[in-house]
Protein backbone atom coordinates (compact mmCIF):
# COMPACT_ATOMS: atom_id res chain seq x y z
CA UNK A 1 0.00 0.00 0.00
CA UNK A 2 1.64 3.23 -1.16
CA UNK A 3 -0.27 5.38 1.36
CA UNK A 4 1.13 3.55 4.38
CA UNK A 5 4.18 5.80 4.97
CA UNK A 6 2.05 8.97 5.05
CA UNK A 7 -0.58 7.31 7.21
CA UNK A 8 1.88 6.61 10.01
CA UNK A 9 3.26 10.12 10.02
CA UNK A 10 0.25 12.31 9.30
CA UNK A 11 -2.21 10.53 11.54
CA UNK A 12 0.07 10.30 14.56
CA UNK A 13 -1.85 10.95 17.78
CA UNK A 14 -0.40 13.73 19.90
CA UNK A 15 -1.05 13.19 23.59
CA UNK A 16 0.42 13.83 27.00
CA UNK A 17 -0.42 10.31 28.13
CA UNK A 18 2.91 8.55 28.58
CA UNK A 19 2.77 4.78 28.35
CA UNK A 20 6.54 4.47 28.70
CA UNK A 21 8.97 6.69 30.59
CA UNK A 22 12.60 5.56 30.83
CA UNK A 23 15.36 7.70 32.34
CA UNK A 24 19.06 6.80 32.37
CA UNK A 25 18.50 3.06 32.12
CA UNK A 26 21.23 0.48 31.76
CA UNK A 27 21.11 -3.13 30.61
CA UNK A 28 23.84 -5.45 31.85
CA UNK A 29 24.33 -9.09 30.87
CA UNK A 30 27.02 -10.82 32.88
CA UNK A 31 29.85 -8.34 33.08
CA UNK A 32 28.95 -6.62 29.81
CA UNK A 33 27.04 -3.35 29.51
CA UNK A 34 24.70 -3.85 26.56
CA UNK A 35 23.03 -0.43 26.73
CA UNK A 36 23.82 2.62 28.83
CA UNK A 37 22.19 5.99 29.56
CA UNK A 38 18.94 5.12 27.78
CA UNK A 39 16.19 7.73 28.09
CA UNK A 40 12.94 8.04 26.11
CA UNK A 41 9.20 8.51 26.43
CA UNK A 42 6.41 7.03 24.35
CA UNK A 43 2.90 8.43 24.37
CA UNK A 44 -0.43 6.79 23.67
CA UNK A 45 -1.14 6.33 19.98
CA UNK A 46 2.47 6.43 18.78
CA UNK A 47 4.20 4.05 16.38
CA UNK A 48 7.90 3.85 17.28
CA UNK A 49 10.71 1.74 15.85
CA UNK A 50 13.66 0.28 17.74
CA UNK A 51 16.15 0.17 14.87
CA UNK A 52 19.60 -1.40 14.99
CA UNK A 53 21.66 -4.33 13.87
CA UNK A 54 21.23 -7.79 15.38
CA UNK A 55 22.79 -7.84 18.83
CA UNK A 56 22.49 -4.09 19.42
CA UNK A 57 20.20 -4.51 22.44
CA UNK A 58 16.73 -4.04 20.97
CA UNK A 59 15.29 -7.31 22.25
CA UNK A 60 17.00 -6.84 25.62
CA UNK A 61 15.34 -3.47 26.05
CA UNK A 62 11.97 -4.96 25.14
CA UNK A 63 12.54 -7.63 27.79
CA UNK A 64 13.24 -4.91 30.32
CA UNK A 65 9.99 -3.18 29.40
CA UNK A 66 7.94 -6.31 30.15
CA UNK A 67 9.99 -7.06 33.28
CA UNK A 68 11.79 -10.13 31.96
CA UNK A 69 15.08 -8.38 32.69
CA UNK A 70 15.64 -6.34 35.86
CA UNK A 71 15.45 -2.56 35.61
CA UNK A 72 18.60 -0.58 36.30
CA UNK A 73 18.26 3.19 36.09
CA UNK A 74 16.78 6.37 37.49
CA UNK A 75 13.16 5.87 36.43
CA UNK A 76 11.20 3.25 34.54
CA UNK A 77 7.43 3.40 34.10
CA UNK A 78 5.48 1.15 31.72
CA UNK A 79 1.67 1.18 31.49
CA UNK A 80 1.42 2.59 35.00
CA UNK A 81 3.87 0.15 36.62
CA UNK A 82 7.13 1.22 38.24
CA UNK A 83 9.81 -1.12 36.93
CA UNK A 84 12.21 -0.14 39.72
CA UNK A 85 9.84 -1.33 42.42
CA UNK A 86 7.60 -3.85 40.68
CA UNK A 87 6.83 -6.95 42.72
CA UNK A 88 6.89 -10.42 41.23
CA UNK A 89 3.13 -10.82 41.68
CA UNK A 90 2.56 -7.60 39.72
CA UNK A 91 4.49 -8.73 36.64
CA UNK A 92 1.59 -10.80 35.20
CA UNK A 93 -0.67 -7.76 35.67
CA UNK A 94 1.80 -5.57 33.77
CA UNK A 95 1.98 -8.10 30.95
CA UNK A 96 -1.80 -8.16 30.59
CA UNK A 97 -1.53 -4.49 29.64
CA UNK A 98 1.01 -5.38 26.97
CA UNK A 99 0.56 -7.36 23.79
CA UNK A 100 3.73 -9.15 22.76
CA UNK A 101 4.51 -10.29 19.22
CA UNK A 102 7.58 -12.47 18.68
CA UNK A 103 9.55 -13.35 15.56
CA UNK A 104 9.29 -17.09 16.20
CA UNK A 105 5.47 -17.09 16.67
CA UNK A 106 5.43 -19.34 19.77
CA UNK A 107 2.10 -20.92 18.80
CA UNK A 108 1.14 -24.24 20.39
CA UNK A 109 1.55 -26.76 17.59
CA UNK A 110 -0.85 -29.36 18.96
CA UNK A 111 -4.00 -27.23 18.76
CA UNK A 112 -5.90 -25.08 16.31
CA UNK A 113 -5.68 -21.32 15.94
CA UNK A 114 -8.88 -20.85 17.95
CA UNK A 115 -7.64 -23.24 20.65
CA UNK A 116 -4.36 -21.32 20.87
CA UNK A 117 -6.25 -18.11 21.56
CA UNK A 118 -8.70 -19.82 23.91
CA UNK A 119 -5.74 -21.05 25.95
CA UNK A 120 -4.51 -17.48 26.43
CA UNK A 121 -7.93 -16.19 27.44
CA UNK A 122 -8.39 -18.99 29.96
CA UNK A 123 -4.93 -18.34 31.39
CA UNK A 124 -5.74 -14.66 31.88
CA UNK A 125 -9.01 -15.16 33.72
CA UNK A 126 -11.74 -15.36 31.09
CA UNK A 127 -14.49 -17.86 31.97
CA UNK A 128 -17.57 -17.21 29.83
CA UNK A 129 -17.22 -19.48 26.79
CA UNK A 130 -19.43 -17.35 24.53
CA UNK A 131 -17.53 -14.19 25.39
CA UNK A 132 -14.28 -16.02 24.75
CA UNK A 133 -15.49 -17.28 21.39
CA UNK A 134 -16.72 -13.81 20.40
CA UNK A 135 -13.41 -12.20 21.36
CA UNK A 136 -11.42 -14.80 19.42
CA UNK A 137 -13.53 -14.15 16.32
CA UNK A 138 -13.14 -10.40 16.80
CA UNK A 139 -9.33 -10.32 16.94
CA UNK A 140 -8.94 -12.84 14.12
CA UNK A 141 -11.24 -10.69 12.02
CA UNK A 142 -9.18 -7.58 12.83
CA UNK A 143 -6.02 -9.28 11.57
CA UNK A 144 -7.68 -10.88 8.56
CA UNK A 145 -7.39 -14.55 9.45
CA UNK A 146 -10.82 -15.41 10.84
CA UNK A 147 -11.23 -17.99 8.07
CA UNK A 148 -8.17 -19.83 9.48
CA UNK A 149 -9.51 -20.26 13.04
CA UNK A 150 -9.94 -24.04 12.73
CA UNK A 151 -6.56 -24.66 11.08
CA UNK A 152 -3.47 -26.04 12.79
CA UNK A 153 -0.41 -23.74 12.84
CA UNK A 154 1.49 -25.96 10.38
CA UNK A 155 -1.32 -25.44 7.88
CA UNK A 156 -0.70 -21.69 7.81
CA UNK A 157 1.88 -19.64 5.94
CA UNK A 158 4.43 -17.69 7.94
CA UNK A 159 2.52 -14.46 7.34
CA UNK A 160 -0.73 -16.04 8.49
CA UNK A 161 0.93 -17.37 11.63
CA UNK A 162 2.26 -13.92 12.42
CA UNK A 163 -1.22 -12.44 11.98
CA UNK A 164 -2.50 -15.03 14.45
CA UNK A 165 0.25 -13.97 16.85
CA UNK A 166 -0.86 -10.33 16.48
CA UNK A 167 -4.45 -11.42 17.11
CA UNK A 168 -3.30 -13.26 20.23
CA UNK A 169 -1.54 -10.10 21.42
CA UNK A 170 -4.80 -8.15 21.05
CA UNK A 171 -6.97 -10.54 23.09
CA UNK A 172 -6.94 -8.56 26.32
CA UNK A 173 -7.11 -5.17 24.58
CA UNK A 174 -3.60 -4.12 25.68
CA UNK A 175 -2.47 -0.52 26.10
CA UNK A 176 0.69 -1.20 24.13
CA UNK A 177 1.96 -3.71 21.54
CA UNK A 178 5.63 -4.75 21.82
CA UNK A 179 6.62 -6.24 18.47
CA UNK A 180 10.01 -7.95 18.09
CA UNK A 181 11.27 -8.47 14.51
CA UNK A 182 7.82 -9.47 13.18
CA UNK A 183 9.03 -9.84 9.58
CA UNK A 184 12.35 -11.53 10.31
CA UNK A 185 11.20 -14.96 9.12
CA UNK A 186 8.84 -13.84 6.34
CA UNK A 187 9.01 -13.43 2.59
CA UNK A 188 8.53 -9.88 1.18
CA UNK A 189 4.83 -10.26 0.39
CA UNK A 190 4.00 -11.71 3.80
CA UNK A 191 6.13 -9.01 5.46
CA UNK A 192 4.13 -6.30 3.72
CA UNK A 193 0.83 -7.86 4.77
CA UNK A 194 1.95 -8.04 8.40
CA UNK A 195 3.22 -4.46 8.35
CA UNK A 196 -0.02 -3.23 6.81
CA UNK A 197 -1.87 -4.98 9.64
CA UNK A 198 0.28 -3.16 12.21
CA UNK A 199 -0.21 0.19 10.45
CA UNK A 200 -3.98 -0.35 10.47
CA UNK A 201 -3.86 -1.10 14.20
CA UNK A 202 -1.85 2.05 14.83
CA UNK A 203 -4.32 4.10 12.82
CA UNK A 204 -7.16 2.66 14.91
CA UNK A 205 -5.44 4.07 18.02
CA UNK A 206 -3.10 1.31 19.18
CA UNK A 207 0.36 2.18 20.49
CA UNK A 208 3.05 0.08 18.84
CA UNK A 209 6.73 -0.30 19.63
CA UNK A 210 8.46 -2.40 16.98
CA UNK A 211 12.05 -3.69 17.03
CA UNK A 212 13.63 -4.27 13.63
CA UNK A 213 17.01 -4.37 11.90
CA UNK A 214 15.43 -3.85 8.47
CA UNK A 215 16.06 -0.34 7.20
CA UNK A 216 13.87 -1.00 4.17
CA UNK A 217 10.86 -1.43 6.46
CA UNK A 218 11.54 1.92 8.12
CA UNK A 219 11.99 3.63 4.77
CA UNK A 220 8.72 2.25 3.41
CA UNK A 221 6.73 2.89 6.59
CA UNK A 222 8.47 5.91 8.15
CA UNK A 223 7.76 6.75 11.78
CA UNK A 224 9.58 7.92 14.88
CA UNK A 225 12.75 5.85 15.31
CA UNK A 226 15.00 5.08 18.25
CA UNK A 227 18.44 4.15 16.88
CA UNK A 228 20.53 1.49 18.65
CA UNK A 229 24.27 1.83 18.04
CA UNK A 230 27.42 1.27 20.13
CA UNK A 231 25.52 0.76 23.38
CA UNK A 232 23.49 3.95 23.11
CA UNK A 233 19.97 4.82 21.97
CA UNK A 234 19.24 8.06 20.10
CA UNK A 235 15.84 9.45 19.14
CA UNK A 236 15.08 10.97 15.74
CA UNK A 237 12.07 12.84 17.15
Amino acid sequence: MEEAPEMIQEEAIQTDTKLILIENAMIIQGENIILDKVSFQIGAGEFVYFLGRTGSGKSSLLKMLYADLPFEGEAGMVAGYDLKNIRSREIPLLRRKLGMVFQDFQLLTDRTVAENLHFVLAATGWRDRQQMSDRIDEVLSITGVLHKKDKMPHQLSGGEQQKVVIARALLNNPDLLLVDEPTGNLDPQSSEEVLNTLVALKNSGKTILMATHDMLVVEKYPARTLWFNDGRVTDNQ
